[in-house]
């Protein structure tokens, strides 16, 4: 579970009390019962207000659903295990906690896989990497899984 407050915006000077405050919360958590939980605590903490005359407005918006394992996506990472063996390559099961548009799919119940693409790190920042020479490993194992789904 992972909660990220990325966005705090408000006031207008450092010596004037600000009018108004706003916080950009990211919620990630692995299985949907842990990220409804964790979004009615969030809910229920912006409620508890500990300064008079604070008001205190939620609005959920739109957020990623956790991908959850299921049967498929288990069998359709052993198949990339095995195609990534015959690449000569290891490839490991991981979560991440990421979130994307395959996390939309895989709620579907639709057998999905997520992070095949080139190995890199530090996402989302400044020292954001890539490895140059896992660009075309990566590319022969989405060939060959688009060509031997199963």
């Amino acid at each position: 579970m992972t909660v990220n407050v990325g966005v705090i915006q408000g006031g207008t000077r450092p010596n004037v009390v600000a009018d108004r405050c706003e916080l950009h919360v990211d919620i990630r958590a692995p299985a949907a019962d842990a990220y409804d939980a964790a979004l009615a605590a969030a809910e229920e903490a912006a409620r508890t207000v500990h300064v008079p005359d604070v008001t205190v407005k939620v609005d959920r918006r739109s957020g990623f659903p956790p991908m959850e394992k299921n049967e498929g996506t288990a069998r359709l990472v052993e198949r990339a295990r095995e195609l990534g063996s015959a690449l000569g390559f290891d490839l490991h099961d991981v979560s991440t906690g990421g979130a994307s548009d395959a996390n939309a799919v895989s709620a579907l119940g639709v057998p999905t896989l997520d992070g095949l693409g080139p190995i890199g790190g530090a996402a989302h920042s400044p020292e954001e990497w890539l490895d140059l020479s896992s660009v075309g490993p990566r590319t022969a194992l989405l060939a060959a899984l688009i060509a031997n789904p199963s």
